[in-house]
């Protein structure tokens, strides 16, 4: 269980790393692969002496974890915590260049709007299921076993909602859903294809 709180750190970086993701997009088709190049190379800097002081600061962490500082995982929060905070300031160039350069106005959609659906669905989904997990383990004491049976739940009323009510997991969902739905219908009808021509060519073989 030491380890949850460094994934925990880890989990901050990916919304982030997602839009930082999409801007370095931007930047490549609008032209700025120079520029894109440099903020890249400063980010690697940031990331490396973050790191670093992140270490010599695992100290605190050691002397803090239980049982007595004995344990390793704590030795990498503090780098945990520079790689997140490089991140965050990555983060702030890509959004300052996309400002600047390419969406001067409208570069608030960018910053904001992914969040959104993501902020409805963690109120109205993760929510749920944090509360659901302490039901479950009320009756299952078993922490692995109560987490096991609430992800097969949750995954079944999720692919319900997606096939049957995909607006209710946000507009992005709902947009998709039908190419997807499409692109896994044509991998099915490929796979049923080779298998019939097997059989076809199984049978000539015989014959």
């Amino acid at each position: 269980m030491d380890a949850v709180p460094l994934l925990q750190i880890f989990f901050l970086n990916l919304p982030l790393r997602t839009t930082a993701s999409l801007g370095d997009t931007l930047m490549r088709v609008h032209g700025y692969i120079k520029l894109n190049l440099v903020r890249k190379v400063q980010s690697s800097v940031i990331i490396c002496a973050l790191i670093y002081i992140g270490y010599l600061t695992s100290g605190f962490f050691i002397e803090n974890s239980a049982p007595g500082g004995k344990d390793n995982i704590p030795q990498l929060y503090g780098m945990g915590w520079g790689i997140f905070i490089s991140t965050f300031i990555s983060y702030l160039m890509m959004m300052a260049i996309i400002r600047k350069r390419i969406f001067p106005e409208d570069w608030k959609k960018l910053v904001f709007k992914p969040y959104y659906n993501g902020a409805v669905l963690t109120v109205c989904g993760v929510l749920p299921c944090f509360a659901a997990y302490y039901g479950i383990h009320f009756f299952i004491k078993d922490e692995v076993i109560a987490f096991t049976v609430l992800c097969s739940i949750a995954s079944l009323v999720g692919a319900y909602l997606f096939i049957k009510k995909p607006k209710l997991l946000g507009s992005d969902i709902a947009y998709i859903q039908g190419d997807l739905l499409q692109m896994f219908s044509k991998k099915k009808k490929k796979k049923g294809n080779k298998e019939a021509r097997a059989i076809a060519e199984q049978t000539e073989d015989t014959v």
